[in-house]
């Protein structure tokens, strides 16, 4: 793998990551999915704004010459996209933790 495709892979991941981390942090007890993962309409639209520059970014020719970037394979995008979703789950995990820990306590 030549450097273009890994400036291009990591930038990408970097990406998807920062997209599900703008959901799990959006309360640090209320589960994502209570919250509502399409309430937000300034949130959807700064996500689907930061799809579109990673696609122009890395699938345009001019993209490639100012950032240094290469085409992302379909296996590329395979690895990136479980870890965004991995995140959401520890992160659905800890959260779930936290409530009935404090349920326990009698915390709300």
């Amino acid at each position: 793998m030549n450097l273009p495709n890994r400036v291009a892979d990591t930038f990408s991941g970097g990406v998807f990551d920062q997209i599900a981390n703008v959901f799990i942090c959006r309360s640090e007890r209320q589960s994502v999915f209570a919250r509502g993962i399409f309430s937000n309409r300034l949130i959807l639209i700064g996500v689907a704004a930061e799809i579109l520059l990673i696609a122009l970014i890395v699938y345009t020719p001019w993209g490639h010459s100012i950032f240094g970037t290469a085409p992302i394979s379909l296996s590329v995008w395979l690895f990136i996209i479980p870890f965004a979703f991995g995140m959401i789950v520890l992160e659905e995990l800890r959260k779930w933790l936290v409530r009935h820990r404090a349920g326990e306590k009698g915390v709300w």
